[in-house]
């Protein structure tokens, strides 16, 4: 007998991946996107972080979720929408990932890795540390250091970080010098010093 296949009349849901997005290396990135579909509603939305057809994330209430890039490069996270006849629409967004900044921490350990979860203790192991892999940022986290800074040009020490989270937090990262004095040779303003303050 005649085989008869029905034609679909569904209309494919749409995407968009809301990109391009910047990020750190080691630091979650906030990836986002919308879907919507002329003929019925969206009822999956997930995330291939890296393109390489592993669908990572899953979500049926929305596409809003994190994800920690490990190593400096350009990647493409692709977002599936999928509408409630099983229709998919597609977009991809580029994840351009710098290299991860130096941690340091009151408690830290200048044997650690400078990872957020794994801080070292000191400025001075940190500017070891950048000098030696390339690396142009410190994070300093708020608190008290003591320690006499010789601050380094062309690498750029952001204090007053929240060991938490990494973003800006509410006090300084303050440096007891007691009877010494801070150095800062070569130091333009092209290097930026932020939220240090220098305690006697």
């Amino acid at each position: 007998a005649d085989m008869v296949l029905p034609l679909s009349s569904n209309i494919a849901p749409v995407a968009d991946a809301l990109g391009p997005y910047a990020a750190e290396a080691q630091i979650p990135v906030d990836l986002d996107g919308t879907g919507s579909d002329a003929d019925g509603e969206i009822v999956l939305y997930e995330w291939d972080f890296e393109d390489d057809g592993v669908f990572d994330f899953a979500d049926s209430n929305g596409a809003a979720t994190q994800h920690v890039y490990i190593a400096e490069d350009s990647y493409r996270a692709k977002l599936r929408v999928t509408d409630d006849a099983g229709a998919i629409g597609l977009a991809v967004a580029t994840v351009t990932v710098a290299p991860a900044p130096i941690h340091v921490a009151p408690g830290g350990d200048d044997g650690g890795s400078g990872a957020p979860g794994d801080p070292l203790a000191s400025l001075a192991a940190a500017y070891a540390k950048a000098t030696l892999e390339g690396q142009q940022t410190i994070r300093l986290a708020e608190g008290i250091y003591d320690e006499v800074p010789d601050f380094q040009p062309g690498i750029h020490v952001e204090g007053g970080r929240d060991p938490g989270s990494w973003g800006p937090g509410t006090t300084r990262s303050v440096f007891h010098l007691g009877a010494a004095s801070a150095t800062a040779d070569g130091i333009t303003i092209a290097t930026l010093i932020e939220n240090v303050e220098l305690s006697s």
